[in-house]
């Protein structure tokens, strides 16, 4: 008795038979992981862009108005006066202005940032078209800080002390 062998084209054609469902069945769940990860990363980049918006609102001055100088900010940045303040919690992960002082073209402002549970401080000034920024510092939520300027090698500086070191900004 002779068995019959089935030809090439039968055996391919069962092969693709089981082949063809089981990678149907593959790319559908792959297309659904894929789409289910598309939808996390567009509603965290939306919380994102709305947490963006949202602290745009929250700018000291952020109206357009500019902080009128009192004589107290003038000492402090001619060097006569050191202002004390408590540091703040700060709202959210935004960088935001704890103190600012200005007189004529030169503006100070010391500013913070709570990252997880670390909060960071720095001096930023800004005199002439040109802006210095200190490094950030580790600073303790309710702190006492200090800012202050010196004179050092005939240039003007700003210090700010209490925080994690002394911190240190040009203002020229």
């Amino acid at each position: 008795m002779r068995l019959l062998r089935p030809s090439g084209l039968t055996v391919l054609s069962a092969v693709l038979l089981v082949l063809l469902p089981t990678l149907a069945v593959l790319q559908y769940r792959w297309v659904g992981q894929l789409s289910t990860a598309e939808r996390e990363r567009m509603q965290r980049n939306l919380a994102n862009a709305a947490i963006q918006f949202r602290d745009t609102f929250e700018v000291q001055n952020g109206d357009g108005t500019q902080a009128i100088p009192s004589p107290e900010n003038v000492g402090v940045l001619s060097g006569s006066v050191n202002q004390l303040f408590t540091l703040p919690a700060s709202r959210g992960n935004a960088i935001g202005d704890v103190v600012t002082l200005s007189s004529g073209s030169a503006q100070v402002r010391v500013q913070s940032v709570t990252l997880g549970k670390t909060t960071l401080v720095r001096v930023l000034t800004e005199a002439n078209g040109h802006e210095h920024a200190s490094a950030w510092a580790n600073a303790q939520v309710g702190a006492p800080l200090s800012v202050g300027s010196v004179s050092a090698d005939g240039k003007r500086v700003i210090l700010l002390e209490g925080a994690e070191k002394p911190l240190v900004a040009p203002l020229a």
